[in-house]
């Protein structure tokens, strides 16, 4: 009788570490790396999942901010306006070069981002919103966005 418990307790111990490494694999898998025209076409499906954007940030600091894609200049994403617990000190980082040294500046913001964060939209939305967790790098452009190259 000990030596079937003991054997249960090591497979069960053995299936506990299996599984785990299964969940964390998963984990690490969940990041979608999409684009902003990609997001708008798989609609409110795929709501709730990590991604990771290549996107051009604009704002004008005071009524909106988007991510966009010169591919599909008519579609966007909102960004979330509570932030996530999760987020990385990069983003800070981010938001200081957005604000820049001039407080009163009328010119929009542009610069194109690679960011990871959370995708959510819902059914009786047109547009998804992003939360960002991560800015992996960004780069401020001048002029019209539309004309801007993404990094690949």
């Amino acid at each position: 009788m000990n030596k079937i418990a003991g054997a249960l307790w090591i497979w069960l111990a053995i299936a506990t570490i299996f599984s785990s490494s299964c969940v964390m694999t998963e984990r690490a898998d969940k990041q979608l790396y999409t684009s902003v025209c990609k997001l708008s076409a798989l609609g409110p499906v795929k709501s709730g999942i990590r991604v990771r954007v290549r996107a051009i940030y604009i704002s004008d600091i005071v009524e909106r901010t988007t991510l966009k894609d010169s591919d599909c200049p008519d579609v966007w994403a909102d960004l979330a306006e509570r932030r996530p617990p999760n987020e990385d000190q990069s983003v800070a980082k981010f938001e200081d070069a957005v604000r820049g040294d001039v407080v009163n500046d009328a010119e929009l913001r542009q610069f194109i981002l690679d960011v990871s964060g959370v995708y959510t939209r819902r059914s009786n939305q047109s547009q998804g919103t992003i939360a960002i967790t991560n800015v992996w790098s960004f780069e401020r452009i001048h002029g019209d966005w539309t004309k801007a190259t993404m990094p690949k």
